[in-house]
């Protein structure tokens, strides 16, 4: 649900027309995952089916080798040359975008929303912006988000230990996730 309420909040917060959800192929910072990168995708679907100005991109997924946000920018950019391209992030990825490959780059193909939780230090993500907009040269704003507090990690955990996870996974990802006995 905290994706759910990242994706369809950021649409009002930014002023965006639409929204392109990419679950991630094989990315470069987590490795193996006990969960496909297809399987990812299926439950995105799911999870935003019902919101007609979501749409879900199997691009990574469909993608041979690691996937690196670069690549996938750049041939969103191609694929929609008329369009300007938003990169929505939590107020965690601030801190990691300098270890993004090619990340002097970035700038080329998007801007940044950074959504950041009620809550979150203010003063530390304004400077940590301020110091990406001056060393990549990014374009970046920030919106504070009534987001839930979900932790994906303790929804695993949740799933794997047989707990409830009523609320905090959509009901058709949770019967996906059911059916094919993931997380177990």
């Amino acid at each position: 649900m905290g994706h759910v309420a990242l994706g369809t909040g950021s649409l009002e917060a930014f002023k965006l027309d639409a929204l392109i959800v990419v679950p991630s192929g094989n990315h470069p910072f987590k490795g193996a995952t006990p969960v496909t990168a297809r399987q990812r995708y299926e439950m995105a679907q799911l999870a935003f089916a019902d919101n007609v100005q979501v749409l879900v991109s199997d691009m990574e997924v469909r993608e041979d080798g690691v996937s690196y946000s670069i690549d996938t920018l750049h041939r969103l950019s191609l694929l929609h040359p008329n369009d300007s391209l938003v990169f929505i992030q939590g107020a965690d990825i601030p801190n990691e975008l300098h270890k993004w490959h090619r990340a002097e780059e970035l700038h080329k193909y998007c801007s940044f929303a950074i959504a950041a939780r009620r809550g979150y230090p203010t003063a530390q993500l304004e400077d940590r912006i301020a110091r990406l907009t001056e060393t990549l040269h990014l374009d970046m704003e920030y919106a504070d988000m009534d987001l839930p507090e979900v932790s994906s990690t303790d929804i695993r955990r949740r799933l794997a230990c047989g707990e409830s996870c009523q609320g905090l996974v959509p009901e058709a990802v949770l019967q996906y996730i059911r059916e094919r006995g993931l997380y177990r």
